[in-house]
Protein backbone atom coordinates (compact mmCIF):
# COMPACT_ATOMS: atom_id res chain seq x y z
CA UNK A 1 0.00 0.00 0.00
CA UNK A 2 1.62 3.50 -1.14
CA UNK A 3 2.38 6.00 1.77
CA UNK A 4 0.78 9.26 2.33
CA UNK A 5 3.33 10.89 2.88
CA UNK A 6 4.45 14.38 1.81
CA UNK A 7 6.20 13.69 -1.96
CA UNK A 8 8.60 16.34 -3.49
CA UNK A 9 6.30 16.86 -6.85
CA UNK A 10 3.90 18.11 -4.18
CA UNK A 11 5.98 21.22 -3.26
CA UNK A 12 4.65 23.09 -6.60
CA UNK A 13 0.66 22.01 -5.50
CA UNK A 14 0.88 23.21 -1.97
CA UNK A 15 2.84 26.43 -2.98
CA UNK A 16 -0.02 27.34 -5.03
CA UNK A 17 -2.52 26.30 -2.30
CA UNK A 18 -0.63 28.39 0.25
CA UNK A 19 -0.62 31.23 -1.78
CA UNK A 20 -4.10 31.22 -2.83
CA UNK A 21 -5.43 30.75 0.37
CA UNK A 22 -3.34 33.99 1.78
CA UNK A 23 -5.02 36.14 -0.90
CA UNK A 24 -8.04 34.99 -1.13
CA UNK A 25 -9.06 33.91 2.52
CA UNK A 26 -10.47 30.98 4.20
CA UNK A 27 -14.22 30.00 5.05
CA UNK A 28 -14.92 30.43 8.75
CA UNK A 29 -16.32 27.26 9.06
CA UNK A 30 -13.38 25.56 7.31
CA UNK A 31 -11.11 26.14 9.95
CA UNK A 32 -13.61 26.01 12.60
CA UNK A 33 -12.04 22.23 13.17
CA UNK A 34 -10.70 19.08 11.45
CA UNK A 35 -12.40 17.69 8.56
CA UNK A 36 -13.24 14.21 7.89
CA UNK A 37 -12.62 12.72 4.81
CA UNK A 38 -14.71 9.98 2.97
CA UNK A 39 -12.04 8.13 1.59
CA UNK A 40 -14.65 5.66 -0.18
CA UNK A 41 -16.22 8.92 -1.43
CA UNK A 42 -13.75 10.47 -3.09
CA UNK A 43 -12.23 7.45 -4.47
CA UNK A 44 -15.68 6.98 -6.13
CA UNK A 45 -15.40 10.52 -7.44
CA UNK A 46 -11.72 9.82 -9.08
CA UNK A 47 -14.01 6.94 -11.45
CA UNK A 48 -13.03 4.25 -8.92
CA UNK A 49 -9.00 5.07 -9.77
CA UNK A 50 -8.05 3.73 -6.26
CA UNK A 51 -4.93 5.51 -4.50
CA UNK A 52 -2.43 3.48 -6.46
CA UNK A 53 -3.76 4.68 -10.00
CA UNK A 54 -4.25 8.44 -8.92
CA UNK A 55 -0.48 8.73 -7.26
CA UNK A 56 0.70 7.22 -10.68
CA UNK A 57 -1.55 9.74 -12.46
CA UNK A 58 -0.52 12.56 -10.53
CA UNK A 59 2.96 11.80 -11.41
CA UNK A 60 2.75 11.37 -15.27
CA UNK A 61 0.31 13.93 -15.76
CA UNK A 62 1.96 16.84 -14.37
CA UNK A 63 5.56 15.70 -15.87
CA UNK A 64 3.49 15.93 -19.65
CA UNK A 65 1.71 18.63 -19.58
CA UNK A 66 4.60 20.91 -17.98
CA UNK A 67 7.26 19.71 -20.18
CA UNK A 68 5.30 20.34 -23.13
CA UNK A 69 3.99 24.14 -21.88
CA UNK A 70 7.44 24.69 -21.40
CA UNK A 71 8.03 24.50 -24.74
CA UNK A 72 4.43 26.31 -25.90
CA UNK A 73 5.06 29.39 -23.86
CA UNK A 74 8.83 29.67 -25.20
CA UNK A 75 7.85 31.05 -28.74
CA UNK A 76 5.33 33.00 -30.34
CA UNK A 77 4.30 30.93 -32.33
CA UNK A 78 2.06 28.24 -31.99
CA UNK A 79 4.01 25.14 -30.17
CA UNK A 80 4.36 22.93 -33.47
CA UNK A 81 5.04 25.67 -35.87
CA UNK A 82 8.23 26.94 -34.31
CA UNK A 83 11.38 26.36 -35.99
CA UNK A 84 13.98 23.38 -35.78
CA UNK A 85 15.57 24.54 -32.56
CA UNK A 86 12.64 24.08 -30.88
CA UNK A 87 11.65 20.88 -32.95
CA UNK A 88 14.32 19.42 -31.81
CA UNK A 89 14.40 20.51 -27.76
CA UNK A 90 10.80 19.24 -28.44
CA UNK A 91 12.11 15.39 -29.11
CA UNK A 92 14.05 15.91 -26.08
CA UNK A 93 10.98 16.86 -23.78
CA UNK A 94 9.29 13.90 -25.76
CA UNK A 95 12.21 11.47 -23.78
CA UNK A 96 11.45 12.64 -20.40
CA UNK A 97 7.68 12.28 -20.85
CA UNK A 98 8.09 8.51 -22.31
CA UNK A 99 10.45 7.86 -19.55
CA UNK A 100 7.74 9.26 -17.02
CA UNK A 101 4.87 6.80 -18.84
CA UNK A 102 7.24 3.82 -19.13
CA UNK A 103 8.28 4.07 -15.23
CA UNK A 104 5.30 2.21 -13.92
CA UNK A 105 5.83 -0.26 -16.74
CA UNK A 106 8.55 -1.21 -14.51
CA UNK A 107 9.16 -3.65 -11.60
CA UNK A 108 10.51 -0.11 -9.56
CA UNK A 109 7.25 1.47 -10.07
CA UNK A 110 5.58 -0.63 -7.03
CA UNK A 111 8.34 0.56 -4.73
CA UNK A 112 7.38 4.23 -5.78
CA UNK A 113 3.51 3.02 -5.20
CA UNK A 114 2.35 3.22 -8.92
CA UNK A 115 0.59 0.54 -10.72
CA UNK A 116 0.23 0.34 -14.50
CA UNK A 117 -2.24 2.53 -15.44
CA UNK A 118 -5.28 1.06 -18.11
CA UNK A 119 -5.72 2.12 -21.78
CA UNK A 120 -8.45 4.47 -20.58
CA UNK A 121 -6.08 6.25 -18.50
CA UNK A 122 -4.11 6.69 -21.68
CA UNK A 123 -7.01 8.53 -23.53
CA UNK A 124 -7.52 10.52 -20.33
CA UNK A 125 -3.79 11.99 -20.35
CA UNK A 126 -3.74 12.64 -24.17
CA UNK A 127 -7.46 14.34 -24.20
CA UNK A 128 -6.15 16.51 -21.02
CA UNK A 129 -2.77 17.32 -22.38
CA UNK A 130 -4.49 18.64 -25.50
CA UNK A 131 -6.66 20.75 -23.66
CA UNK A 132 -4.05 22.01 -21.61
CA UNK A 133 -1.91 22.45 -24.48
CA UNK A 134 -4.96 24.28 -26.23
CA UNK A 135 -5.73 26.67 -23.83
CA UNK A 136 -2.04 27.65 -23.19
CA UNK A 137 -2.14 28.71 -27.13
CA UNK A 138 -5.46 30.34 -26.81
CA UNK A 139 -4.21 32.59 -23.59
CA UNK A 140 -0.79 33.23 -25.41
CA UNK A 141 -2.55 34.26 -28.20
CA UNK A 142 -4.90 36.42 -25.95
CA UNK A 143 -1.70 38.06 -24.21
CA UNK A 144 0.06 38.87 -27.29
CA UNK A 145 -3.13 40.90 -28.49
CA UNK A 146 -3.68 42.75 -25.52
CA UNK A 147 -0.23 43.38 -24.10
CA UNK A 148 2.45 42.98 -26.70
CA UNK A 149 1.01 43.62 -30.12
CA UNK A 150 -0.74 47.14 -28.65
CA UNK A 151 0.24 50.09 -30.47
CA UNK A 152 1.52 52.60 -28.05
Amino acid sequence: MPSRQFHRYDIPNRAVLGLASLCAGVDEDAIAGPMKWDGKFIERLLFGAGEALFQTGRFMEPITTQVLVVFAIRTRRPIFRSGLHVLLAAVMALRVIAVAIALPLFPVSRWLGFVVPSPLFFVFLIGATSAYLAIVEINKRIFRRTTVERPS
